[in-house]
């Protein structure tokens, strides 16, 4: 744990540098004002009960930590950096794992603060008290953002191992997300009627919880696949061949 701690440490002092330039900055206040002030104000009170807020925290966790995911790796190779950093007495699970867990608690503690302003914001509109969230709303939630985050992560590792530069790993980072939202939305419709029937019948009735509950395991379950291939695809040698 002491050696995760240091590489979070060191990408966070990197991230710093690379990130906290006055254009960096600006980018992240527009995007988290837009989402975390202007779209709740624009649907109202109705935003905190509503499941979209849940998959629009989700989705900003994963943008948030493909933003700077593609670097882990590439950007050590493209800076000359990576063979210090491989020389260094820590393990690779270490390595690994740090680089990892500092795209999710960027990703991910940033969508939450953009949560909690939205709360703020329409708090403040109603000027009736504090807009909580139910319990099954809020917890999906911040699972949702942190399981999003860690689907990001474990995709932008595995492209930023292979990638020679950052440019290139953002681009295949990029066709990789996007496969994975046209893929079942063009899919889904191309199945047989009786399939999609069965589908329909199948989740029908089900209630929001189970539906949740449903879509968390299945995100945890990539999760944990996606980590499972990092994990067997670095290896010091490899790394300093490529």
């Amino acid at each position: 744990m002491n050696q995760v701690a240091t590489v979070i440490w060191k990408e966070f002092k990197e991230l710093k540098a690379l990130q906290g330039t006055r254009a960096g900055l600006m980018r992240l206040v527009i995007v988290t004002g837009l989402i975390g002030i202007v779209f709740p104000l624009q649907n109202g009170p109705d935003w905190i009960e509503s499941p979209a807020s849940m998959l629009v925290s989700g989705w900003l966790a994963l943008f948030l930590t493909a933003t700077i995911i593609a670097d882990t790796f590439a950007g050590e190779r493209e800076r000359h950096t990576l063979e210090t950093l491989l020389a260094m007495p820590i393990s690779d699970l270490a390595i690994l794992a740090g680089k990892t867990a500092t795209g999710v608690l960027y990703g991910w503690g940033l969508a939450m603060v953009t949560y909690g302003l939205a709360i703020v914001a329409l708090s403040v509109q109603g000027g009736r008290g504090p807009l909580l969230p139910g319990a099954v709303l809020g917890l999906g939630t911040l699972a949702m953002g942190f399981l999003g985050a860690w689907l990001a992560a474990g995709i932008g590792v595995l492209v930023s191992l292979r990638a020679s530069t950052v440019r290139q790993a953002y681009q295949t980072l990029n066709i990789s997300f996007l496969l994975l939202i046209l893929v079942p939305s063009f899919g889904i419709p191309l199945l047989p009627a009786a399939w999609r029937r069965r589908m329909a019948d199948a989740f029908s009735g089900i209630d929001d919880a189970a539906l949740l509950a449903i879509a968390l395991l299945f995100l945890l379950l990539a999760d944990i696949g996606l980590l499972f291939a990092a994990s067997r695809r670095f290896r010091r040698s490899r790394l300093i061949l490529d």
